[in-house]
């Protein structure tokens, strides 16, 4: 063998060996993202909480990381919508976020992205997720900045900040449920 086949040799044995470790994108890739984060949304539970498909049929709860809409199934802690202390109305509007939730994302196909400083699932044993429409528009920015959310601030997050200044928008401009603060 030549000096040149052995160079040969060894820079395809590197370049297969960074391929398998995903230091060289291959093409197989979708926008950069693994395809295991490429999902179906199967089932809306709430506002924040989605039922997904992988497309090896395998499914999974997800909690939308660092948000949190009024609750339908349980009691709301008006203490947590700073300003709001009607319980019936976070109701409406927990009910307006899960529709709101369904209309956009039940039956359609989403990347999860997830957080490097969060972990991977919650309390409840939930995935933790971004969860990033077909346009590359990220859902959970759409809920707080919509007034459908408030940010969830008991955890760290990368978007921390940028969230809690999407919310502070909402709540001045009077957004969705920030609708009945007052404006002083």
């Amino acid at each position: 063998m030549t000096e040149n086949h052995l160079k040969l040799i060894a820079i395809t044995i590197c370049l297969f060996l960074a391929s398998l470790s995903g230091c060289i994108d291959t093409g197989n890739n979708n926008a950069g993202s693994d395809d295991t984060n490429l999902v179906t949304v199967t089932k809306v539970v709430d506002g924040d909480t989605i039922d997904i498909r992988y497309s090896n049929g395998t499914t999974e709860r997800v909690r939308l990381l660092g948000v949190d809409t009024p609750e339908t199934h349980t009691d709301n802690e008006p203490e947590e919508f700073e300003g709001i202390d009607n319980a019936s109305y976070l109701y409406e509007w927990g009910e307006k976020a899960s529709d709101y939730t369904s209309d956009i994302l039940k039956d359609k196909n989403v990347r999860l992205e997830y957080d490097n400083i969060s972990d991977r699932n919650g309390y409840y044993g939930r995935l933790l997720a971004y969860v990033y429409l077909q346009n590359g528009t990220m859902y959970n920015r759409m809920l707080i900045k919509n007034g459908y959310a408030r940010v969830y601030d008991e955890a760290e997050i990368e978007y921390m900040d940028e969230f809690l200044e999407l919310e502070k928008e909402a709540r001045e401009n009077r957004e969705g449920l920030w609708a009945v603060l007052n404006s002083s």
